[in-house]
């Protein structure tokens, strides 16, 4: 008798960041038998380090995107179609593996962990068992990505999912789902990992990788306009570059135009970042179309204010003005939310406060496992039993 699940996660890549340390706080939340769950990449990278340090099994089998960037020029057309051509070769492939794997392990769930990856979906429906989609990315809106398919039939494969998982309401709401649909903020620690507030120090930070829908630019701009008042706050920026990358270079010549080479630590991939966070006057959340924004729920746990752009999606979403944090849409509003953090501390203080509470309510690990389970549980109608301990991070 099926007494618990035995899933397979798959994962859309095999980085360190974003949708794969919110599986990672997933695997800690839910607190399974080591046995009951497997992780899969399409490469071997950070994550799968990550996972062989936890002991949690994690196997590699090359699969691709459903999606891949395109633009109007013949370049990207001809690059695109070869794309979908590759990724259709690579995927038929890759989805007997995956069948077979499924079959090997008595696999009952596949738990696909982005919205980007849909080969989970067909495996799940081609060996007969449960499929749970994890939404948590706009695909195009917030990273520029065209769909191989026609939008509505992939509309089509999330809905016949027999679970879905939306990061946000924003997310919900633009891939239309209802009904089977669950609202699920990411888990970004547990109860026992946050630490108390310490006395700030005189900078702002900004985490999150070199790309331009991340919005560095927009915080570099602001800050020399904050640098023109005061002469010792600083700017540190928390995030993986890759050097041949064209935002790199353009990042470079803005702080070079702006004079804010002496302002400025980059300070790369940094795993303290909470300790960057609990001592930072607040983090400069710039990106659009955020599907929920897991660094700004980091921030509200560890004690930091998030000035957040109010991008109408998952930031905005997590942000009550004036409450839980500060928005804005324009550079000339986000100088004057930078200059209240530096100048009214009390005020700020109450904010802070009441953003951890809002966070330690909707985005703990222990918050997440009992609305995970009760997804689970829903796909055969009987108690998921979890281990006595959970993994550790």
């Amino acid at each position: 008798m099926l007494d618990t699940p035995r899933i397979l996660f798959i994962t859309a890549d095999a980085s360190l960041y974003g949708s794969n340390r919110s599986l990672l706080n997933l695997l800690c939340s839910l607190q399974l038998k080591t046995g009951d769950y497997i992780v899969m990449t399409p490469a071997y990278g950070e994550f799968n380090k990550e996972l062989d340090k936890l002991s949690i099994k994690n196997i590699v089998v090359r699969y691709g995107w459903e999606c891949a960037f395109k633009s109007d020029k013949f370049y990207s057309e001809t690059k695109f179609f070869l794309s979908n051509t590759k990724n259709y070769l690579i995927n038929f492939i890759a989805k007997r593996k995956i069948a077979d794997i499924v079959k090997r392990n008595n696999i009952n769930i596949i738990h696909s962990n982005s919205s980007v990856i849909s080969i989970g979906f067909e495996v799940a429906k081609k060996t007969g068992i449960k499929h749970v989609w994890h939404i948590r990315e706009f695909i195009k809106l917030d990273h520029g990505l065209t769909l191989f398919k026609d939008e509505e039939q992939y509309l089509k494969k999330i809905h016949e999912s027999d679970a879905i998982i939306c990061v946000s309401n924003s997310l919900a709401n633009y891939f239309k789902v209802t009904g089977k649909g669950s609202i699920i903020y990411n888990a970004v620690a547990p109860k026992s990992e946050i630490a108390d507030p310490v006395d700030k120090e005189n900078y702002f930070l900004f985490c999150g990788a070199f790309t331009r829908n991340k919005g560095l630019h927009k915080a570099l701009m602001a800050f020399a306009d904050i640098c023109a008042t005061d002469k010792k706050v600083r700017l540190k920026i928390a995030g993986s570059f890759t050097r041949h990358n064209e935002y790199y270079f353009y990042i470079l010549s803005l702080v070079e135009e702006l004079k804010l080479s002496d302002r400025i630590d980059f300070l790369g991939y940094r795993k303290d970042a909470r300790n960057l966070m609990n001592k930072a006057l607040g983090l400069l959340v710039c990106s659009e179309h955020e599907g929920m924004g897991r660094v700004t729920a980091e921030a509200m746990l560890f004690n930091c204010l998030v000035i957040g752009y109010d991008d109408k999606a998952g930031t905005s979403e997590l942000i009550t003005p004036n409450k839980t944090g500060l928005l804005f849409e324009t550079k000339e509003e986000l100088v004057l939310a930078m200059r209240y953090a530096m100048d009214e501390k009390s005020e700020v203080d109450h904010i802070i406060k009441q953003a951890k509470a809002f966070a330690l309510n909707n985005f703990t690990e222990e918050v997440f496992r009992s609305k995970m389970l009760s997804v689970y549980e829903s796909l055969f109608d009987l108690p998921v039993k979890p281990a006595a301990a959970s993994v550790p991070i």
